[in-house]
């Protein structure tokens, strides 16, 4: 088991070594990465420290004021709050690439940034909560380079002429050890258990372009997801939990009229250290409570499906590479008692098979890359297990869409089990006042 006591005291002494009497800025998001580099820094230095938080406008709900209340309770360094709102959604107007989303945002960040760090009277140093991931991402260390999985402004992405010396106290530690060195550091739990937090914010989370109204519909079906993963005893079981508005609208029904909205995607992760991640097997009935808040309580939302992705080959943000149609496939449960009158049925999802039924009825998939059905109604003289005509069927839809010809769903198999395309992303879940043929 690793020494956090041990690591903290020698962090302090080799920061205090590095910094000596100058004076340091560093960038706090209120993510627990920023908030322990500060934690750590204002240990060694104490009021040499001065923190600038910078509202880009992609933040989540309620960011801006909890990053200043739990400041002012921990911290005795100066904060200052920058308002960039403007600036940041005028650079990101028209952009869909999640890579170019990353290095606009980045780059703005730094030039906000060092603004602001230029009115600090004698700042020499910049620190900064880069960990271990992030340089793996960015195209790994120096003496074992990879393949570059997602641009992190921290690494690689500061200018040449930057000029301040970077203090990075975490970046040879994972998510978990972070986290051990705040409660070391006597951090409360708002902070050391707090979801992590992507630098771009909801950029990447907003597929497609991004406009200040997907990002309020965004932050608001964001804020219902946490809240429910709360009230399920789940937040601290899974390693994130949001939402994800995808550049795609479809049909549904509300107040008797046909409407055309948005779709939600619900993304929970469990994960030790970020590298790599699985979906998080959380109860149904947290999943219907959060489809049926944000389609009653979200304006512009009538579809929420949950992903069942891992990482590989997803990443655990939620962002898609280069492409403005999403390739999705998304399997849907329905039962109907009789015609016209439909309801969800749940599902038992087995991880990796690829197999999706209905609780004592026969395993069905899709047989198309288009919408298609399935009823299973065998004669009742059969003898054998299934779906009666006034009973229930199973519904499989696929919402499709291509990138380069390559179509969502590649292979059918009677058994029961499907495989996926090569970009397609899997999901399953309740749909709230979506119509059931899942136009």
């Amino acid at each position: 088991m690793a020494d956090f006591k041990a690591f903290v005291e020698q962090s302090i002494a080799d920061l205090r070594k590095q910094i000596g009497s100058e004076r340091v800025v560093c960038g706090l998001s209120g993510g627990v990465d920023s908030a322990v580099t500060a934690a750590l820094v204002a240990k060694a230095v104490g009021n040499q420290l001065t923190c600038i938080f910078v509202n880009t406008g992609l933040m989540r709900k309620g960011e801006i004021e909890s990053v200043a209340d739990v400041f002012q309770k921990n911290f005795d360094s100066k904060l200052v709050v920058v308002d960039a709102e403007d600036r940041f959604l005028a650079k990101l107007a028209g952009v869909t690439d999640p890579q170019q989303k990353r290095k606009i945002v980045g780059k703005e960040f730094i030039d906000v940034f060092a603004d602001e760090a230029a009115k600090v009277n004698g700042a020499k140093f910049l620190a900064q909560g880069t960990i271990y991931p992030d340089i793996v991402e960015s195209g790994g260390t120096p003496d074992k380079p990879a393949g570059m999985v997602k641009f992190h402004h921290n690494v690689g992405g500061l200018p040449d002429d930057l000029e301040f010396e970077l203090v990075e106290p975490l970046r040879d530690l994972y998510k978990e050890d972070v986290r051990q060195v705040g409660r070391e550091l006597g951090l409360p739990a708002e902070i050391i258990e707090r979801h992590p937090f992507p630098g771009p914010g909801l950029s990447v989370r907003c597929l497609g372009e991004v406009t200040k109204q997907k990002l309020d519909t965004l932050r608001e079906a964001d804020a219902i997801v946490r809240e429910e993963i709360r009230k399920a005893g789940y937040y601290n079981k899974v390693s994130q939990a949001f939402a994800v508005i995808l550049p795609i609208q479809s049909v549904g029904v509300r107040d008797g009229s046909r409407i055309y909205e948005s779709t939600i995607v619900v993304r929970c992760i469990s994960t030790g250290d970020f590298v790599t991640a699985d979906w998080t097997r959380i109860p149904f009935e947290t999943i219907d409570a959060i489809s049926k808040r944000i389609t009653a309580e979200v304006p512009g939302v009538n579809r929420v499906v949950y992903d069942v992705t891992p990482k590989p080959p997803a990443t655990h943000s939620g962002e898609e590479a280069k492409t403005a149609l999403l390739p999705l496939f998304h399997f849907r449960a329905v039962s109907r008692n009789s015609p016209g009158q439909f309801r969800r049925s749940s599902l038992n999802l087995k991880s990796g098979s690829g197999r999706c039924k209905m609780m004592g009825s026969p395993a069905v998939s899709p047989s198309r890359t288009d919408t298609a059905s399935l009823n299973q109604q065998p004669a009742a003289s059969s003898g054998k297990q299934g779906v009666g005509q006034n009973e229930s069927f199973l519904q499989a839809v696929v919402l499709f869409s291509f990138h380069r010809g390559v179509s969502v769903c590649r292979s059918f198999r009677r058994t029961g089990r499907f495989a996926p395309g090569r970009r397609s992303r899997i999901f399953a879940g309740s749909l709230g006042t979506a119509l059931s043929e899942g136009e």
